[in-house]
């Protein structure tokens, strides 16, 4: 996070992170050795994607609340455009056994998506997006595809929750 002059800059995943706090938005890799291994993994992926399939897609989203201007910041692994729309695609690495994840695994994950998502959705009027978590197991490299779709309504009101809820914390902070 950045404060300059009633202008705050964070990434998408310090705002969810700090927001929701419940536990990690990693998903068990913690040296940078498993790093080093989650970037190429990434890579991997976006790599065996079809054409439709755009990586590393840079999304800016300003907004003001309570007088403060927020510059929202961040790159979605994948945005996938084909005939039925467009999705959102988080790619996320693991150690954990890909049985025991599932759609209630981490909710910081969803959330990421979810901004971009809204972003993406705004910034071209759409109506419906998909959001697709993408769990790749470092060591068997088994992959899992969990997804969900979302009306423009229902993304808009997740972030101005998130942005309000932070928004809250900033008039605080620089009252201070």
């Amino acid at each position: 996070m950045r404060i300059s002059e009633g202008l705050v800059k964070i990434s998408v995943r310090e705002l969810v992170e700090f927001v929701l706090r419940e536990g990690s938005i990693t998903s068990t890799m913690s040296s940078s050795n498993r790093a080093i291994l989650g970037t190429l993994a990434h890579k991997k992926i976006q790599e065996s994607m079809e054409a439709n399939y755009e990586a590393e897609v840079k999304m800016v989203h300003e907004c003001e609340k309570d007088d403060i201007t927020f510059l929202v910041e961040g790159r979605a692994d994948g945005v996938i455009r084909d005939l039925v729309g467009v999705t959102i695609d988080e790619i996320k690495t693991t150690t954990r056994d890909l049985s025991l994840i599932d759609e209630n695994y981490n909710p910081l994950h969803w959330a990421q998506a979810k901004c971009y998502a809204y972003f993406y959705a705004k910034e071209h009027a759409q109506k419906e997006m998909q959001v697709r978590l993408t769990y790749y197991h470092i060591e068997t490299k088994e992959i899992k595809y969990l997804q969900r779709g979302f009306f423009f309504e229902e993304l808009e009101a997740f972030f101005t929750t998130i942005i309000t809820k932070y928004a809250k914390w900033i008039r605080f902070y620089m009252d201070w």
